[in-house]
């Protein structure tokens, strides 16, 4: 450092007493340049300490989302080119509109039962009344009628009865049997057996026949 410092000085001494000297003036050049570039990298360094950090590059913006196109509406005699809808081809009729649904009316539920019974022998019939729940005698069937419907006016006319049917049968009667002097008949069994159970209806008695070779028993009315 003193070596430079007395070689300037030797070499500013050197240009003011007119004599001008290449080597020094290019070392004087050299060390001003070098200062300045130690300044200019201070400088740089204190700047990029100071400067705010670079914020991220944004986002690119979503694009809107595109409409769905329209879906197509079918053709109508309106929508056509060159169809009138007033116009109705010949031989064509307009269609009519159909009638409401038919809502079938409740049933009136009866508690007396009115049946016909009839003697295929003798063809004779006779009608005769079956409460509800209670057991009645035709010739040699005893009948119970269950319940029994009977349709609503409006409706189309039906009667049904729900009986079931017994046959009550005698058994031979046993001979008879001597005590002493006294001699007592033995009684005749009685066998009840179950023939028919289901529905008898009016309108069709041949649905639901009692299967029986003489007798035979009918559905006539339902009454309240």
């Amino acid at each position: 450092m003193y070596r430079n410092k007395s070689g300037g000085r030797n070499m500013a001494g050197r240009l003011m007493s007119g004599k001008p000297n290449m080597a020094a003036l290019r070392n004087i050049v050299g060390i001003g340049m070098a200062s300045l570039a130690g300044v200019l990298f201070l400088l740089g360094a204190a700047f990029a300490q100071s400067a705010p950090p670079s914020l991220p590059p944004a986002a690119p913006a979503a694009e809107p989302p595109t409409a769905a196109p329209p879906l197509a509406q079918p053709a109508t005699p309106e929508t056509l080119p060159g169809v009138d809808s007033t116009e109705i081809p010949p031989g064509v009729v307009e269609g009519e509109p159909l009638p409401p649904p038919v809502i079938a009316a409740e049933p009136i539920i009866g508690r007396l039962a009115i049946l016909r019974g009839l003697d295929k022998v003798t063809g004779r019939t006779v009608d005769f009344r079956a409460p509800i729940g209670q057991k009645v005698r035709f010739k040699s069937l005893i009948l119970e009628a269950k319940g029994c419907e009977k349709a609503a006016p409006e409706s189309l006319p039906e009667v049904s009865i729900y009986v079931e049917v017994d046959e009550a049968a005698r058994q031979i009667a046993r001979p008879h049997v001597r005590k002493g002097a006294n001699s007592v008949a033995a009684q005749p069994e009685i066998s009840i057996n179950r023939i028919f159970s289901g529905w008898l209806f009016a309108s069709s008695p041949g649905l639901s026949a009692i299967e029986h070779p003489v007798y035979d028993v009918w559905a006539i009315d339902c009454r309240i």
